[in-house]
């Protein structure tokens, strides 16, 4: 009897999640805007001497936990 009373109320609480998260509306975290090339942010250039003029970028990228 026990047993059949812990399914029954592991299954309402599972169900009931399932059904709450369905109404939420969903946001999304990138904007809308689709434009190719916002505020001119690249040149698209692949001359060397163009590209000598700006700095270096370095993106430090670190791995913790990698299974």
């Amino acid at each position: 009897m026990r047993t059949k009373l812990k399914i029954t109320t592991s299954l309402f609480l599972f169900i009931s999640l399932f059904i709450f998260s369905q109404t939420e509306d969903l946001i999304c975290g990138t904007p809308d805007d689709i434009s190719l090339d916002p505020q001119n942010a690249y040149s698209y250039s692949i001359d060397l001497e163009d590209l000598q003029a700006f700095e270096p970028v370095v993106l430090n990228v670190f791995f913790w936990g990698i299974n």
